[in-house]
């Protein structure tokens, strides 16, 4: 029987490796993000890499609580349930609070706080069918720590931290599994042209082998916050 999952800003980076990831295993996977186009070719590519698996992508703005539920929707009338869910979609500006432009409070808390927020509430009816019932939080280890120019990015990270951990308490007893993922430094593209060696990096598998992990594990156990940084130390 088909397992599904779906993966919030799953485009490109870390949401694209992860959905590659089970994919392989033969998942219905759901890609969501932004930008159509992306959306498109990402999920062309995964179907050709894996004919077994069933691809499916939504071009939607996750901190629109009524485009969630739409999404809703429309996924509940072409899977039978939602396995694992990935909130993986954000964004990073730096900025100091003081200083930054007005609007990117709200920018970052939206892209990195309520996307997860309103998506989860809206899948939630189609994760209670699910067998898996397993939901993964992207923070960062700014969830954790403050950090020069860490701005309203490091208040949102800090904000989806509590989140997981408060959906955890709720629905231990249903039987969810709910891990929050930190990691540092990813070598995707929101680094843009930095001009440092690749190996200072973590790599956007390494975090979809942590995903792999949570899968294989007996049902009565998760992993509930990972912790992951480069060896090489911080950037």
């Amino acid at each position: 029987m088909r397992q599904y999952a779906v993966i919030s800003g799953g485009s490109r980076g870390i949401g694209k490796a992860i959905a590659s990831a089970l994919a392989a295993r033969g998942f219905g996977v759901c890609l969501l993000a932004r930008n159509e186009d992306t959306l498109r070719k990402t999920s062309a590519e995964l179907q050709a890499n894996f004919p077994q698996a069933e691809v499916l992508y939504y071009a939607v703005n996750l901190a629109d609580k009524k485009a969630c539920a739409t999404l809703y929707q429309d996924l509940s009338t072409k899977w039978p349930q939602v396995d694992i869910l990935v909130n993986n979609a954000g964004s990073f500006q730096p900025g100091n609070l003081m200083a930054e432009p007005d609007g990117l409070f709200e920018a970052m808390m939206e892209s990195n706080l309520f996307s997860a927020y309103y998506l989860t509430r809206a899948i939630y009816p189609h994760l209670q069918k699910g067998a898996l019932k397993m939901i993964f939080n992207i923070c960062s280890t700014a969830s954790l720590q403050a950090y020069p120019k860490g701005g309203s990015y490091g208040i949102a990270k800090f904000g989806l931290l509590g989140f997981s951990r408060n959906l955890r308490l709720e629905l231990a007893e249903q039987g969810y599994r709910v891990t929050a993922i930190l990691p540092g430094p990813v070598l995707t593209d929101s680094w843009g042209d930095i001009d440092l060696p690749k190996e200072r990096f973590m790599m956007p598998e390494d975090i979809a082998q942590v995903v792999i992990a949570g899968l294989e594990m007996s049902p009565q156990a998760f992993p509930e916050e990972i912790i992951m940084n480069p060896i090489s130390g911080k950037i």
